[in-house]
């Protein structure tokens, strides 16, 4: 990921902790995990209970999305402190 990319993600995920980010292809959600923190390399682990062909299918997504892709907020809800 370029310096830039990797910049907006990070800003990204640290204004998004303890929210899910959508992974998605050809309009289609794969996956969707939960932000537990800020990250800043552009790398990240995904856990969770998959199957070895669940896991692959993400896996085939997520090389896709080494290609040019956009970075878009389709919704963002602003809570206030209690």
């Amino acid at each position: 990921m370029a310096p830039e990319g990797r910049a907006k993600f990070a800003r990204a995920t640290a204004d998004n902790v303890g929210r899910q980010l959508a992974i998605v292809l050809d309009d289609v959600v794969t996956s969707a995990p939960m932000i537990r923190v800020r990250i800043p390399s552009g790398e990240a682990t995904i856990t969770g209970a998959f199957d070895a062909r669940s896991a692959n299918d993400l896996a085939i997504v997520l090389r896709a999305g080494a290609l040019p892709a956009r970075l878009e907020v389709l919704r963002a809800t602003a809570i206030p402190p209690k």
